[in-house]
């Protein structure tokens, strides 16, 4: 019986990430409640057990995510604060560099919750301590991608807070980090739609941050890099709603600073 809880939990924890990866937020918040509810189950029959351990703090670190998506911020905010619990136990049993990154994950949406509720200086404090841990992690570990995906992730929240505070040179300085690594690493994946995305919202990041400033050469140059980015996106991808927005924003962007 035991076997085919832990069979069900995954089929439910598969579904919630197939179900957020093309942005149908309900059944991936359905899916991800699912697998908690018996993984919490497993959990507390054999409390010891870090399978169970780790997948509960996924399923609960997923339906937060989805939560959050969703504009269910108090639902979001309570959820990822029992996966960052979960995960914390985690690492106070087994403190790995592979756990200590499961803990990064949840703590950089607990930050954007944060960032969204325009906590602007509790938000801008913990996304540099988690600066902090993922930079060492990286440097401790060369060859672990994820690690670096983590810190690209937090170098560009970081800008994007930086900027939002007028702390121009520290804003330019992560962005630039942060669009560094996410060349790196779309150069190993090239067809990952994602990386490619991430590329292009950083380079238009980075040229809003010129042009907030009056440096409108180098915002138009940056915006052009980002709509070229674009483009890079494989034809058969290009109609998903995230791309299109990107498209969208780059043309209006290119078209405001040109005048």
């Amino acid at each position: 019986e035991v076997k085919y809880e832990v069979s069900l939990a995954q089929l439910h924890l598969n579904a919630t990430a197939i179900w957020t990866s093309i942005g149908n937020l309900q059944p991936a918040s359905d899916s991800a409640q699912k697998a908690i509810l018996i993984l919490h189950r497993l959990r507390d029959k054999d409390p010891g057990n870090l399978k169970y351990q780790t997948d509960l703090a996924r399923g609960l670190h997923n339906l937060a995510e989805a939560e959050r998506r969703l504009q269910h911020r108090e639902t979001a905010l309570r959820t990822i604060q029992l996966a960052i619990q979960e995960k914390q136990r985690i690492v106070d049993r087994s403190p790995e560099d592979k756990y200590r990154h499961l803990l990064l994950s949840s703590r950089i949406v607990y930050a954007d919750l944060m960032r969204d509720a325009k906590q602007t200086i509790p938000a801008l404090e913990q996304y540099r301590d988690i600066y902090g841990t993922a930079r060492e992690l990286v440097e401790k570990n060369r060859d672990e991608l994820p690690y670096q995906f983590t810190l690209a992730t937090v170098s560009h929240s970081l800008g994007q807070m930086e900027k939002e505070n007028k702390e121009w040179t520290a804003a330019k300085k992560h962005y630039h980090e942060a669009l560094k690594l996410r060349k790196q690493l779309s150069a190993r994946n090239p067809q990952q739609v994602k990386l490619i995305l991430d590329i292009s919202v950083t380079q238009y990041n980075l040229g809003n941050l010129h042009q907030v400033q009056a440096q409108l050469q180098p915002a138009i140059a940056l915006y052009r890099e980002a709509y070229a980015t674009l483009l890079k996106v494989p034809e058969a991808q290009r109609q998903q709603a995230e791309v299109q927005k990107q498209l969208v924003n780059c043309h209006w962007a290119i078209a405001e600073t040109s005048h």
